[in-house]
């Protein structure tokens, strides 16, 4: 009997080391965070020690703000972002952790405000903005992550904003600002996402209004300003971004105004005349 007895309890401790101390194999458990004020931040379920399941992560308030699904410790599947209120901010799908397919995201009144498309957890393709009216507001396109190709933006009332065109992320050649009228406001040349050469605003009447040379991105060279009648307002000189030599500024009558003196940025001299031509304040 005692050898039976002995028996009997070897064999119930083994089963119960057995149970203690092997992998949890198929063991589910959820998980709780909370924010200091005891408010509850996140909840997940695990399995095997990675996220399996349901994620679920909390605004301070006990709003939901995300909603999603982990397999084998990566997001997977559709993903839901919330305003506080409870609007719908962002639908995404994820493969493996990464943004995979269509995406949208929304104005808190529930209006379209993005559409676009993920690849490998890159933006991929045409992406369109939207005003909360509805109006288009810009088309870009994206290759791995990075914008390329023609883009434009638009005004409410669907006119042209601007186009310009996208190499790697950055601005490359020509870009053209417009006026609600269609008119151009703004002319200018990109290299490798910096201004390159001659840069030009104009009136909505179509008068010039500026224009100055820039290289690798840094004004380089003469710059005028015009008043709308054509005459010259401001001249000046720039070298690697920097004022150099005299600044002119002129009376709408054409006469001298302001005539100042830079070396490497810095001011040296200034002289200030009346319409007349003579001289009134000096430095």
């Amino acid at each position: 009997m005692e050898k039976i007895k002995k028996g009997l309890f070897e064999k119930t401790l083994i089963i119960l080391c057995l149970f203690i101390f092997a992998p949890t194999v198929g063991f589910s458990e959820v998980k709780k965070t909370y924010y200091k004020s005891g408010k509850l931040k996140t909840e997940s379920t695990y399995k095997n020690g990675k996220k399996e399941g349901p994620l679920k992560i909390y605004y301070e308030s006990g709003a939901l703000k995300v909603e999603g699904t982990f397999k084998n410790g990566k997001g997977e599947g559709p993903a839901k972002i919330y305003y506080e209120s409870g609007a719908l901010k962002e639908e995404v799908t994820f493969k493996k952790d990464k943004g995979e397919g269509p995406g949208k995201t929304y104005y808190e009144s529930g209006k379209l405000k993005e559409e676009y498309t993920n690849k490998n957890g890159k933006f991929e393709g045409p992406s369109k903005t939207y005003y909360e009216s509805g109006a288009l507001k810009e088309e870009v396109t994206y290759k791995k992550g990075k914008k390329k190709g023609p883009a434009k933006t638009y005004y409410e009332s669907g006119k042209v904003k601007d186009e310009k065109n996208y190499r790697k992320d950055k601005l490359e050649g020509s870009r053209k600002t417009y006026y609600e009228s269609g008119k151009v406001e703004v002319e200018e040349n990109y290299k490798k996402g910096k201004l390159e050469g001659l840069y030009k605003t104009y009136y909505e009447s179509g008068a010039l209004k500026n224009e100055y040379p820039f290289k690798k991105g840094k004004q380089e060279g003469p710059f005028k300003k015009y008043y709308e009648s054509g005459k010259v307002e401001d001249e000046k000189n720039y070298r690697k971004g920097k004022l150099e030599g005299p600044f002119k500024r002129y009376y709408k009558s054409g006469k001298l105004k302001i005539i100042e003196i830079y070396k490497d940025g810095k001011f040296i001299s200034k002289k200030e005349y009346d319409e007349q031509g003579k001289l009134i304040k000096e430095e």
